[in-house]
């Protein structure tokens, strides 16, 4: 028979487990999409939602612990604090050079299926990170309006990070109507918290 002490124990020891493999030492990050995105582009914009395209969408992974913030002063990393950031795409990729020292990891997603697919995965492994307490992953994504300028897209935020165990998902949608400040660009969060 297993006891109530016995039971708290195995329970913690699974949470430390969970919680030590919840960092980026080592993450998976799936990335679904809608048939074609990143559609509000000068060559896409004027188009017919059938004969959109899309463009190639440059995606990154930010990956913020408490020790970066304790550095970070009030510079451009502690407007990335989880807690009262407000930095969309556009600003970040606007401060992205000087944001040279943050653990990232930047890729391209493509614009519309090829051969019928349309999931990738990607994955990092940001060695040392310790992450606890505030410890977040953003993922922002670099979509581009009709005049070439980045959409103010809010990123997807992964925080606190150790509430994510398992692989990370997000999906990348585009509204064929191309409607408002984001013209109806988006990226979401479909991971599920497990604490």
């Amino acid at each position: 028979m297993i006891t109530t002490k016995r039971r708290n124990v195995v329970r913690m020891a699974w949470i430390i487990a969970a919680v030590a493999s919840a960092g980026c030492s080592g993450r998976t990050l799936v990335i679904t999409k809608d048939p074609v995105i990143n559609t509000a582009n000068r060559i896409d914009f004027n188009k017919p939602p059938a004969e959109r395209r899309g463009e190639t969408l440059k995606v990154a992974v930010i990956c913020l612990g408490e020790d970066d913030f304790a550095k970070a002063g009030t510079g451009p990393i502690a407007e990335l604090a989880p807690a009262t950031s407000t930095m969309t795409s556009k600003e970040f990729f606007e401060k992205e050079g000087s944001l040279s020292s943050v653990s990232k990891k930047v890729f391209d997603v493509v614009g519309a299926k090829i051969d019928g697919k349309d999931t990738q995965t990607e994955r990092f492994k940001f060695p040392g990170k310790l992450f606890k307490g505030n410890s977040v992953i953003y993922v922002f994504a670099k979509f581009v309006g009709p005049n070439g300028e980045v959409i103010p897209v809010k990123p997807v935020k992964f925080n606190p990070v150790w509430h994510y165990t398992g692989t990370l998902k997000v999906h990348i949608s585009a509204n064929e109507k191309l409607e408002g400040d984001t013209y109806g660009q988006n990226i979401e969060n479909k991971s599920k918290e497990v604490f």
